[in-house]
């Protein structure tokens, strides 16, 4: 279910990358930028007591984004962060399409996902989000558990992410890290695009429902 520091030390040697996701998994929304703060280093202090080099990405709770929590971000010298679908697309919360990353326009602290993995998302999501990496676009896909028993509306079994694995295998997609976005993309740190969330017509933080005929309810 849960990692332990060992787990998470061994994925490090492994070669994964291990980003920040806060020390208690909070609503940024409802925090203050000092609070946002204490958040972020609390993480990169158990990472330093744990031998794990400090994170220089990040993911937000709940997909719930921000300018300010962004703002904290970049004085801390992240380089990429990822948000959820909203506020281009609707989130069932429990799978989700969402915008492909445009390095021209998004600002690389609030990166989109393209697509994350749930009961209601499927191989077809999965070959719809991969087809949106064109044009310099990138497919940013999240996997929250494979399985994950206490978040059952994020969980993925592992028979079926094997599946997802095959298909970008067999799609020869070139699959990396957050952080390896630097190989290819400016960072926040250097880039000069605008702190500005995208428009949209969907509020992080709002469930909706998408019936079979593809209406949002």
């Amino acid at each position: 279910d849960n990692l332990s520091w060992e787990d998470i030390r061994q994925l490090d040697k492994l070669g994964f990358e291990v980003g920040n996701h806060t020390e208690t998994h909070p609503d940024l929304l409802k925090l203050t930028k000092p609070q946002i703060l204490t958040e972020i280093e609390g993480i990169e202090q158990d990472f330093k007591q744990n031998g794990i080099p400090a994170p220089r990405t990040f993911a937000y709770p709940l997909y719930h984004d921000s300018v300010p929590a962004a703002e904290v971000l970049l004085q801390k010298g992240y380089m990429f962060a990822r948000r959820g679908v909203t506020p281009e697309f609707p989130d069932g919360d429990n799978g989700a399409r969402g915008p492909a990353y445009d390095p021209a326009k998004h600002y690389p602290l609030l990166i989109p996902t393209t697509g994350y993995a749930g009961p209601k998302w499927g191989l077809q999501d999965l070959a719809w989000a991969v087809d949106q990496a064109k044009s310099g676009k990138i497919a940013v896909l999240n996997f929250h558990g494979v399985p994950y028993p206490r978040a059952p509306w994020v969980s993925v079994e592992p028979k079926v992410f094997a599946e997802y694995m095959n298909f970008l295998r067999d799609q020869k997609c070139t699959v990396i890290a957050m952080r390896d976005l630097a190989k290819y993309v400016e960072p926040a740190t250097l880039t000069k695009i605008p702190l500005r969330r995208e428009q949209g017509s969907f509020a992080s933080g709002t469930t909706y429902g998408v019936d079979s005929s593809g209406k949002v309810h």
